[in-house]
């Protein structure tokens, strides 16, 4: 239980994306009543809880930035115009041309069971900012590769972005996508590269 300028927020077990908007908005509402929020998810379940606390973590530096009597409608103003801008910008930084299109892996999640599925973009680095069909996506590098995970009404997508080698025949690796047959690390590295050495080489790591 919180002080009356602590606002305690708590979720255990499983955790919808219906339920964590919810949770999201409670944070903006508590904010904009100048609370210290305590977030505590440490026993929620099959969700992704950076994402709120990146949320939580803007909604705190847009509170320092505002009138402290802001709305929390001008919060969330505000962090989606700021969004927008980090979106632009990055769109910036990864506008370059590769020598072989992207191919993207996905794991998709449907209504009836998950699947695989694969897109070819083309090539410029930038295309992995894409959507591809969800409400919301996380696009992160893990050291190797550049993944996403993304939201929709159905499920929750997982997509691995690589380069396709030029002197491979990718007919043959994205038919074995198509029928669901399992792609090992070494099937993936013959036909495809990381795009980790363009991002590394961009970002400076």
């Amino acid at each position: 239980m919180g002080t009356a300028n602590e606002k305690v927020i708590e979720w255990s077990g499983s955790l919808s994306i219906e339920q964590a908007e919810s949770l999201k908005e409670e944070l903006s509402n508590a904010l904009a009543e100048n609370k210290n929020v305590v977030l505590n998810l440490s026993k929620v379940e099959d969700v992704d809880t950076t994402t709120i606390q990146l949320i939580l973590a803007a909604q705190k530096e847009a509170k320092k930035q505002l009138d402290e009597t802001a709305s929390s409608q001008t919060i969330y103003e505000y962090i989606m115009n700021d969004e927008t801008f980090e979106y632009e910008t990055e769109q910036d930084n990864l506008d370059k041309e590769l020598d072989g299109n992207i191919l993207c892996i996905a794991s998709i999640g449907r209504w009836n069971g998950r699947f695989q599925g694969y897109k070819i973009c083309g090539n410029n680095l930038k295309e992995v900012l894409g959507l591809f069909g969800c409400d919301e996506i996380h696009i992160f590098f893990d050291g190797f590769n550049i993944k996403s995970k993304g939201y929709h009404h159905d499920g929750t997508n997982y997509v691995e972005y690589r380069e396709i080698r030029q002197d491979r025949d990718i007919d043959r690796l994205t038919n074995m996508i198509y029928s669901g047959k399992k792609i090992t690390r070494n099937i993936l590295n013959y036909y495809t590269k990381s795009l980790g050495s363009y991002i590394k080489e961009i970002y400076g790591w």
